[in-house]
Order: C-alpha cells, then structure tokens, then sequence
C-alpha cells in the first residue's frame, strides 16, 4: 500500500467528530506543508470543532423540513396511500419527535415497517417521553434514542427467530 505522502493528491474523510483532535498527531494525517496535496473533510455535529481545528470552509447541514422528514419515513416504513390510518396518525407524531433528524427517521422507519398497530404504539410511547435537542447541543445520550429504539426491534426478531 503507498504512503498517503507519495500520492500527488489525496482525500481523506474524518466522519463524526466530537471534539478537536490532531489530526497529524493522533491519527497521522499529512495537512499543510508536509503534503499540499492532502484534503481533509471532516463532519460534525458542532460549530465549536470547526472553529478549534481551524476549518477553512464550513457547510452547515440543517435538518429535514417537515415534508422532506415525512417523504423519508414513508418510503422507509413503506407507508402509502392504502396504510391504516391509524398508523398514519402514529406515523407523523413520530416522524414529528424525529425533529428531522436522517439518523433517527431511516432506522426508526425501517424498523418499523409491516409492523403492527401494536408495534407502532409502543414505538411512539417509547419516544413520547424522550427529547431530541438541535443538532447543534445533541450529545451521545440524546443523539440515540431513535436507533436505541429501532436496534430494540432488531433484537426482538432476532430472538424470535431462534
């Protein structure tokens, strides 16, 4: 395998960050003059990362407007025209907790599709209580609950094949 500094030009994507790091000290990433050629993008969910690690150019993703939030969950819970309505109605009062976010829409959606009124209720109960905050302030405890909730469903069918 060739060393990243013997490439003329390079993309390397740093996915999720949490807090500044590094990069050429804890990971080994050439950037600046050690390798011009180099390009970094990294994602994360807080302003104050790119502002630490001295980002050249920040694009700020925003969530899914209500449209685009329901659109995505029914594709993914396979929901039509012909779905029950008061599955429906489950439906947007969790797409609403969802708050927009892709990450808890496209597990919850999927985990959710075929399932029983039942299942959906108790989807819905799980979440009702919970609180999803902006993408901004999310930390690890908020930022799961969608997929803890779907991952639960995973486990259940899992057993239930067995």
């Amino acid at each position: 395998m060739a060393k990243a500094e013997n490439e003329p030009r390079i993309l390397i994507i740093v996915d999720d960050i949490w807090e500044s790091i590094n990069l050429k000290e804890k990971i080994g990433i050439p950037i600046g003059d050690d390798h011009k050629g180099c390009k970094v993008l990294l994602t994360t969910r807080r302003q104050q990362v790119c502002r630490a690690m001295d980002c050249q150019n920040v694009v700020q993703l925003d969530c899914l407007d209500d449209d685009e939030a329901w659109t995505l969950f029914e594709k993914k819970a396979g929901l039509d025209d012909f779905s029950d309505d008061s599955i429906k109605i489950l439906a947007n009062q969790i797409v609403r907790k969802c708050r927009g976010l892709p990450t808890a829409i496209v597990p919850l959606g999927s985990a959710l599709k075929g399932k029983t009124h039942h299942k959906w209720q108790a989807a819905y109960q799980r979440l009702k209580d919970r609180r999803l905050t902006e993408i901004e302030d999310v930390n690890e405890e908020n930022a799961y609950v969608c997929l803890e909730a779907s991952f639960d469903y995973l486990k259940n069918m899992l057993r239930k094949r067995r």
